[in-house]
């Protein structure tokens, strides 16, 4: 039988405008009307369950850090917080998950609103040098840029990974497809745990890839090496259909600490990202030898190395020492909303120089030019 706090003006509220806490006892209960007692927050207890007037996501938020700073850290992990209606009410598993929700209230509108866009990053090859490749990476512009990680979590947090998946590949294949030059491949990263079913799930994409007149070939999609929830026999799955499809693929972050070297055999991607854990740390025997050995295998698989991370010629030079021609990293561009056409001439020089190819009156270094937009 439920009571009102001495506070509470709440008495029969709108189900949707209630926050609610479900504290799993009567005891813990307890010790939430107490924390919102202290804090003068008027609210319902009952059975264990707490609700609170609270119309706004601001609002809803403010009581949870309420509880937030009154509980101990235990009684945090034990407590589940939602909001609305009984029968459709949003609940996170414990209060700190429901915190980081509602601190990303931006996700939300942004994705209501469409405002998400994608930024560009060159992929280089040296032996030309020559862009041949952007990777396509998901952003938001707003108060401040949101970085790939942050949306990412952002869309963990709701258990929306597999629907934003989707969304962010074919915002990748539409907006690049404006500006990319023919024959530029497109790297688009991809969860492999948001594809229960390649066919279904890669539907929207494929559309998009179609009516915008993309080669298949030109798309490699990128494993997104971070993510523990599948194994690499439905990763193999879904890269067999990639490649009956006539699309490439990539393993993405080798070396990074999830990934072993025996995926290189299992999975025989087109293309394998180096980490740049690995590439920063080449002063290291145990980094050198991963390198060796990743070279050694994609030779055998016909697989092509990538080497991410690169951020100064002297690096650049490094890597190139190992047989490893394609790279990314700051020292050749940052990622930015619009594509350009190859690399810094000043990079290249500074290259030449070091690797002793030319002497420095010699180096011929091609201009580099942004792609049109409407190219």
């Amino acid at each position: 039988m439920s009571h009102l706090c001495p506070l509470c003006t709440l008495d029969d509220k709108p189900a949707d405008a209630l926050f609610v806490a479900f504290a799993g006892s009567i005891r813990l209960g307890e010790r939430l009307s107490a924390v919102l007692h202290k804090s003068r927050t008027p609210h319902r207890l009952g059975d264990g369950v707490i609700a609170v007037e609270a119309r706004t996501p601001l609002e809803r938020r403010t009581v949870a850090e309420v509880l937030d700073y009154g509980l101990t850290e235990v009684e945090k992990r034990l407590v589940r917080v939602g909001h609305g209606r009984v029968s459709r009410f949003f609940a996170a598993p414990d209060l700190k998950t429901y915190l980081e929700i509602a601190r990303s209230q931006w996700f939300d509108l942004a994705l209501e609103k469409d405002e998400f866009t994608i930024y560009y990053q060159p992929i280089i090859d040296l032996r030309a040098p020559r862009t041949v490749a952007f990777e396509c990476l998901i952003r938001l512009e707003s108060e401040r840029i949101y970085s790939g990680a942050e949306i990412v979590n952002a869309a963990t947090l709701r258990g929306e990974v597999l629907s934003f998946d989707a969304y962010a590949r074919q915002k990748a294949i539409r907006l690049a497809s404006r500006q990319r030059q023919k024959g530029t491949q497109l790297f688009v990263n991809f969860f492999p745990s948001s594809m229960f079913d390649p066919e279904p799930c890669l539907k929207s994409t494929i559309e998009a890839i179609q009516e915008t007149g993309i080669e298949p070939s030109e798309v490699v999609f990128e494993i997104i090496e971070c993510d523990p929830y599948t194994d690499s026999g439905h990763t193999k799955r879904i890269c067999d259909y990639f490649r009956a499809m006539g699309f490439r693929y990539a393993i993405d972050d080798l070396g990074s600490g999830t990934n072993t070297l025996d995926l290189i055999q299992t999975l025989q991607p087109d293309f394998v990202k180096i980490d740049k854990s690995i590439i920063w740390n080449l002063d290291d025997a145990n980094h050198q030898e991963t390198l060796r050995r990743a070279v050694s295998i994609c030779a055998e698989t016909g697989s092509t190395i990538i080497a991410e991370g690169i951020e100064t010629p002297e690096q650049a030079v490094e890597v190139g020492r190992y047989g490893v021609h394609l790279m990314q990293g700051y020292c050749f561009g940052k990622p930015g909303p619009t594509m350009r056409g190859g690399p810094n001439p000043d990079v290249i020089r500074d290259l030449l120089r070091l690797a002793k190819v030319v002497t420095a009156s010699s180096v011929e270094v091609p201009a580099t030019a942004d792609v049109p937009a409407s190219a």
